[in-house]
């Protein structure tokens, strides 16, 4: 995930990317903590136990295979959505801070002739 020369020749601003990834692997980190608690596995068997005996294991396999999925590629689906929602406040930003400029006539607009 590291953003390296070999991956990518644009990288928008480096502050950026290193913010999300950052981002990312504290809430990966977090998200892992939390699902080996005691209590999300007490929870996750529990909830097992509300399904009819025939549709266990089915169930169960398909928790496993989404936790597979899960771990595969959760870090990374975390970056870019860290980097998506950081880009998106940035161009925000420079939006309105570009109309309120405008506003009080301080960046003036070209005029047509």
């Amino acid at each position: 995930m590291e953003a390296s020369s070999n991956q990518s020749s644009f990288i928008p601003c480096p502050d950026v990317v290193h913010l999300a990834l950052w981002l990312a692997d504290r809430t990966w980190g977090l998200m892992l903590w939390l699902m080996r608690r005691p209590s999300s596995k007490a929870f996750r068997r529990w909830l097992l136990m509300r399904f009819p005996p025939k549709r266990r294991d089915r169930i169960a396999a398909s928790w496993v295979r989404q936790d597979r999925f899960a771990r595969r590629i959760g870090r990374r689906l975390l970056y870019w959505t860290f980097l998506a929602f950081i880009t998106s406040v940035a161009i925000t930003s420079a939006y309105m801070g570009a109309l309120w400029l405008i506003e009080r006539d301080l960046l003036p607009l070209p005029r047509r002739p």
